[in-house]
């Protein structure tokens, strides 16, 4: 995560559940999450825009709810695997443009300031309905942030804080209803060293790859990602 920004969750999802069951795994990648999160937006703080962020964080706020009702009426199942196949289908779409001209092709352009502002909240509220109902807030403003063309500090000061955000609404939401279970935290201090040690490495790759290098591994991080969630 420190290396791309994203894709914690997930990875720590497919080993955890093997181990524990959800209701103990969802708030210790809630809580981790926060951790890596708060701390690389800290080190990058230089590269958050609240004009960027903002549309993206309101429209999570307030689908996020959505997804949580939609969650009692639905089957996150099929959901995941639809967006686990649009994940594998862009970023190999987008890997191949880099690989053969080095940056991607066709590049969102919105060049009027609120049509740009409705569709970053637009998919800003697809990020937190799926939080909701399926716990992968991140991965839609991810790719979004990576069509769009910005550079890797501006497509990080957008998704990070966003996935930041949409973990703190749902820790505090978990706490409220009183569904935190009671040996959190004594896990968090397990995993603490190595969440530590993860990061620094991770943010050290980052500082030594340029742009090209950036994308390729993002976007191979995407793809991965959906694979995980089609299997």
């Amino acid at each position: 995560m420190g290396a791309t920004g994203f894709a914690d969750a997930l990875l720590a999802s497919a080993i955890w559940l093997h181990l524990f069951p959800p209701q103990e795994t969802v708030p210790l990648i809630f809580l981790t999450g926060i951790f890596v999160h708060g701390l690389c937006a800290i080190y990058l703080r230089r590269s958050v825009e609240p004009r960027r962020l903002v549309p993206f964080a309101l429209g999570g706020i307030l689908a996020t709810p959505l997804g949580i009702a939609a969650l009692q009426a639905l089957d996150p199942g099929p959901l995941k695997r639809a967006v686990g196949l649009g994940l594998v289908v862009a970023a190999c779409w987008q890997l191949t443009t880099v690989l053969r001209s080095g940056t991607p092709r066709g590049g969102v352009q919105l060049g009027d300031r609120r049509l740009s502002q409705l569709a970053d909240g637009t998919v800003g509220a697809v990020g937190g309905f799926l939080g909701g109902v399926a716990g992968i807030s991140g991965v839609v403003p991810t790719l979004w942030c990576s069509l769009r063309d910005w550079s890797p500090d501006v497509q990080r000061g957008v998704y990070q804080p966003f996935i930041l955000i949409m973990h703190v609404w749902a820790l505090t939401a978990l706490w409220i209803s009183g569904a935190l279970p009671a040996d959190l935290f004594a896990r968090f201090l397990w995993c603490l060293p190595a969440l530590i040690a993860g990061l620094v490495l991770g943010l050290s790759l980052y500082t030594r790859i340029d742009q090209r290098k950036f994308r390729l591994v993002l976007l191979s991080v995407l793809g991965v990602s959906g694979i995980a969630l089609l299997a």
